[in-house]
């Protein structure tokens, strides 16, 4: 006669601390692919339009919270999202300069664009800021801005890049966090 003992329990505790260290792991993928994925759109974004990095993260001043930024995986939410925040940007970021029949600016690279009767970068009380007058009085004046950060992530040729890129290194950081987690944390 034969006789197996065997210890399930000890077994099944194994496998639900294995299960649990790969849900941390892919927690950790995620959100460490959307953290490249932000880096990725930025370049993508840059490639395009004339912003310096500076300028596209920094925080938006309504909403406190980064232009360009990402929105964390957790382990109830296992979804991690590359987010472009807030209204449109302001047009001083876009290298606007005073020229003789209004401000001139360069939203895309290569292109240049005149607003008539446009005035400010060259004011520094004004912070940089272009600006036009709403009625043919001195005030008011209105500030202006051009199009936002999550504008500029959705042009297709940003969102495919940061696609791209997402889907050829989501698997080698799955599996170093993999790595990481299973020898380590046991």
């Amino acid at each position: 006669m034969l006789t197996i003992k065997t210890n399930i329990r000890k077994f099944v505790t194994i496998l639900e601390k294995e299960t649990k260290l790969q849900n941390k792991a892919l927690v950790a993928a995620l959100n460490k692919t959307a953290r490249q994925a932000r880096t990725a759109a930025s370049k993508a974004i840059r490639e395009d339009y004339n912003i310096t990095a500076t300028d596209l993260n920094k925080k938006d001043y309504k909403s406190k919270q980064e232009r360009l930024g990402t929105e964390k995986a957790s382990e109830k939410k296992m979804i991690a999202k590359v987010v472009g925040r807030g209204a449109g940007l302001p047009v001083k970021y876009f290298k606007a300069k005073q020229v003789a029949s209004g401000v001139s600016f360069s939203l895309r690279k290569g292109k240049r664009k005149i607003i008539k009767s446009a005035f400010g970068p060259k004011i520094p009380r004004l912070g940089g800021n272009v600006f036009l007058r709403e009625t043919e009085k001195r005030l008011p004046i209105k500030l202006l801005y051009t199009t936002g950060v999550a504008n500029m992530l959705g042009q297709k040729n940003v969102s495919a890049k940061t696609r791209a890129y997402i889907s050829s290194n989501f698997s080698r950081i799955f599996t170093n966090e993999l790595k990481f987690y299973t020898q380590f944390k046991k």
